[in-house]
């Protein structure tokens, strides 16, 4: 007698294996799945605002950014249906586009930018940092940047320091 077979003859079984092939089997479409439900949000997990990254001497490395979010369906375009606050997320580095991706990691592409090093130190001319200024939007599949529960742009704004070395 097969497993199967044996777990059908006795009663407790049967049901459980009733309730697991019911749950399995009840299928959902896209125009179901319109969650989330309730105003999108998103977060810089890592690397921090002001943090630095060593890339040696490879001035196209990637640097991978990572988010949080909540109440957001990410997806490539095309693929968002009848999803709400879905979309994309967009990294511009020094006012430029720069890479975008629909997942939690996108990558800031440093070979992008004209200068990738920026050591963090002050400025003669202007007394400020010299930092990477990198923005993280949250963008619909229709290109608009998604609206927090204030009805304000999605977007993040940080800085990073980028090194050879940071020791």
């Amino acid at each position: 007698m097969t497993t199967l077979a044996r777990m059908l003859t006795r009663p407790a079984a049967t049901a459980s294996l009733a309730l697991l092939l019911t749950a399995c089997s009840s299928a959902s479409t896209d125009a179901e799945n319109t969650t989330p439900v309730g105003p999108p949000s998103f977060t810089l997990v890592a690397p921090t605002d002001g943090s630095c990254r060593a890339i040696g001497s490879d001035v196209t490395a990637r640097v991978p950014i990572e988010f949080a979010t909540n109440n957001v369906v990410l997806r490539p375009p095309g693929a968002c249906a009848n999803f709400l606050n879905c979309g994309i997320i967009e990294l511009r580095a020094d006012g430029l586009a720069n890479d975008q991706g629909a997942s939690l990691v996108v990558d800031l592409l440093l070979g992008k930018l004209a200068s990738p090093y920026r050591d963090g130190e002050l400025h003669q001319g202007t007394g400020q940092p010299n930092l990477l200024p990198v923005e993280a939007s949250l963008v619909t599949e229709s290109g608009s940047v998604m609206l927090d529960a204030e009805g304000l742009p999605l977007t993040l704004a940080f800085k990073l320091v980028i090194k050879p070395s940071c020791e």
